[in-house]
C-alpha cells in the first residue's frame, strides 16, 4: 500500500529510477494499491514496463500532499519531496498496523 504523489516522486527520483522499481516489483510479483492526491489524474500504462498488479485511487477533494509513504510487512517507508529531501523507514509492527488502518480508511473514501 502506498500514498503516492506521482509527479513529485518522478521529479525527485527520475523516470528511470521509477521504471526500474516497477520492473523489480513485477519480477517479484508485488502488487500495489496506490492513493494519489486530489487533482492528479491516474492513467493506465504510465510505466513503460506495464501496470501489472496496480490499483490506483484518487483521494477526495482537498486531500493533497507532496511526500510518499509505503507500507510493507512490519515497515513503513517515508520519502519527502524535493523541497526537503529526506527519507526514513520505521520498522514496527504496531506502527505499520496503525498506518495500514489509516490507509484503509483513506482507500475507502477515495475513488
Amino acid at each position: 500500500s502506498t500514498v503516492w504523489p506521482h509527479a513529485d516522486m518522478v521529479s525527485l527520483l527520475g523516470e528511470e529510477e521509477v521504471e526500474s522499481f516497477n520492473k523489480k516489483r513485477i519480477k517479484h510479483l508485488i502488487k500495489i494499491n496506490a492513493i494519489w492526491p486530489c487533482g492528479t489524474k491516474p492513467k493506465s500504462g504510465f510505466w513503460k514496463g506495464g501496470d501489472w498488479g496496480v490499483e490506483r485511487r484518487i483521494a477526495p477533494k482537498d486531500f493533497s500532499w507532496s511526500m510518499q509513504y509505503s507500507i510493507y510487512g512490519d515497515k513503513v517507508a517515508f520519502m519527502s519531496s524535493e523541497d526537503e529531501l529526506f527519507g526514513f523507514v520505521v520498522a514496527s509492527s504496531e506502527f505499520a498496523s496503525l498506518m495500514r488502518t489509516q490507509f484503509k480508511a483513506l482507500w475507502k473514501i477515495s475513488k
